[in-house]
């Protein structure tokens, strides 16, 4: 069987893609680079937190905080509604070991805290990304979007009117 060229390039270039940064890189422009770049992230999450090898203190060998940093970044530059347990809970299926239940949710609450830090980063209110965080941690484009939908909001003219009518 021979594989047509564009699909050989099709390939080549979401493999390269997975590969791709965030920090001075050019994120994947391509849905399957993006596909890609998400099982390897999440399979080296969820592989070394399943073992007891996550990031302690300052010491992170594998690279597991810029691994999370990816997933969040490319999600939100994808614009890319996606759960991270859900992502992580199909990864545990399909590693050669045991994940425990804790292992998946230590990963999701450590991809969650590279996503507060993201929020701040850019500026955003920190009570605001706190408060969405408590309930959309998850889904880090629906948490950057709700955040910015907030904070875009506060500074209109109707929010004082809006917050004490919600309020009531």
């Amino acid at each position: 069987m021979r594989v047509r060229v564009e699909n050989q390039r099709a390939v080549a270039t979401a493999i390269f893609e997975a590969y791709l940064r965030f920090a001075g890189d050019r994120l994947p422009r391509a849905k399957p680079g993006l596909v890609v770049g998400l099982a390897d992230r999440l399979d080296s999450l969820l592989g070394l937190f399943s073992v007891g090898l996550a990031p302690t203190g300052s010491a992170d060998p594998f690279g597991l905080r810029r691994a999370a940093l990816g997933i969040v970044a490319n999600l939100i530059e994808h614009q890319a509604f996606f759960s991270v347990r859900g992502g992580l809970a199909l990864t545990a299926q399909q590693l050669p070991a045991p994940v425990s239940a804790q292992a998946g949710e230590d990963a999701a609450v450590f991809v969650a805290r590279r996503l507060e830090q993201m929020l701040k980063d850019q500026g955003l209110r920190f009570d605001l990304g706190d408060a969405v965080l408590a309930v959309r941690a998850d889904d880090p484009y629906r948490t950057f979007r709700t955040v910015t939908a907030l904070q875009a909001a506060l500074r209109t003219p109707a929010w004082p009117a809006a917050l004490t009518a919600y309020a009531l």
